[in-house]
């Protein structure tokens, strides 16, 4: 990957603990690459630490974000998606369809 091109990360987000995209977008930007951000859950806590809230965003929000991302002005920064925790198994399509749509 090119240092300086920007990495997509989809995946969990927590309040607290370093999981999820609290740890990737950490970890990428500590490297030097810019990161953006995309929450596919909210947790208050890892689930391994017990049971807690979650927020998963309604699927047609979801894909209507991914679909935003997918034709911003700024596409054309990304060199990378890096996925991980999906909030629901519909949320697969929708990511699939914006890596897709980011190799045109």
């Amino acid at each position: 990957m090119v240092q300086g091109k920007a990495v997509l990360v989809v995946s969990s987000h927590v309040a607290r603990g370093s999981v999820g995209n609290r740890a990737a977008v950490f970890a990428l930007e500590t490297l030097g690459f810019p990161v953006w951000a995309a929450p596919t859950v909210l947790l208050p806590w890892h689930p391994g630490h017990g049971p807690a809230t979650r927020i998963v965003p309604p699927p047609d929000q979801f894909r209507a974000f991914m679909q935003d991302l997918a034709r911003a002005p700024w596409a054309g920064e990304l060199a990378a998606v890096l996925t991980g925790y999906l909030g629901d198994a519909g949320q697969a399509g929708a990511v699939a369809d914006l890596v897709a749509a980011l190799k045109d």
